[in-house]
């Protein structure tokens, strides 16, 4: 019996690692793409942002935004933002049940 809960002990123990690497490459990849998805909506949006308040050089003359890739981006990145969301919401909801069936 002391031998089968040291080998339980051992497996929860491997799982809930893998769950905290798991839980924070997510969390930071859900970062990432929502700070992207910030600075393309200010971009792209048009609304006054941080960087519109400091002095920059003139954009050249022939820059022009493409509100047609922009809009584009921003639906992909918005999907990826909804999966990472949803997977970090069943890691979270796994590892609740892996901790629940554990004790």
């Amino acid at each position: 019996l002391t031998k089968e809960q040291a080998e339980m002990d051992k497996i929860r123990l491997e799982t809930h690692e893998d769950y905290v690497v798991a839980k924070k490459d997510l969390e930071l990849g859900l970062s990432g793409v929502r700070k992207a998805l910030s600075v393309l909506r200010d971009y792209y949006g048009g609304g006054e942002s941080e960087a519109a308040f400091m002095q920059q050089p003139a954009p050249p003359v022939k820059h022009s935004k493409s509100g047609g890739a922009g809009s584009g981006i921003i639906g992909i990145l918005e999907v990826v933002e909804s999966d990472f969301a949803k997977t970090l919401a069943k890691e979270e909801e796994e590892e609740a049940d892996a901790q629940a069936e554990y004790e």
